[in-house]
């Protein structure tokens, strides 16, 4: 874990030298156009083959992303589908590269140990947890 914070704000650093630089162009995202609101659009968890659909059971998930690199934010997912969560999503986040952030949350869920890849104006997060894989598209309000 430690190897991947150090290389996060090896990233970081090195994207804060490549944007004092001059034009970053459209694609490549900065902390001022991915910071905003996001909300979950695509959330599914399959395990065993079968995949049920987070959202139409009731989950959600808005993630606050600062430009400070400040989180808050809400997870949602009712008694319905076990285990229930609801927690904040203070905390932090950076680019763990070019293209993906890694988000630092107080709060121990699949969030903060999922990288995600900034596409347009989506977070995409594709990761298995021992048996459940987790989909999830963020999409920027």
């Amino acid at each position: 874990m430690r190897v991947k914070r150090a290389s996060a704000a090896l990233a970081c650093a090195l994207a804060l030298t490549i944007a004092a630089c001059g034009d970053n162009g459209p694609n490549v995202p900065t902390a001022q156009n991915v910071a905003g609101t996001y909300m979950a659009t695509t959330f599914l968890a399959t395990t065993g083959g079968v995949t049920t659909n987070m959202l139409t059971s009731g989950a959600s998930v808005t993630l606050i992303l600062g430009a400070d690199g400040t989180t808050s934010g809400r997870l949602f997912v009712p008694a319905s589908v076990t285990p229930q969560v609801d927690v904040p999503l203070t905390g932090t986040w950076t680019f763990f590269n070019a293209t993906d952030i890694d988000i630092a949350s107080n709060s121990d869920t699949f969030l903060r140990d999922m990288l995600f890849t900034v596409s347009g104006n989506t977070l995409v997060g594709d990761q298995t947890f021992n048996a459940t894989r987790i989909q999830i598209v963020l999409t920027k309000q």
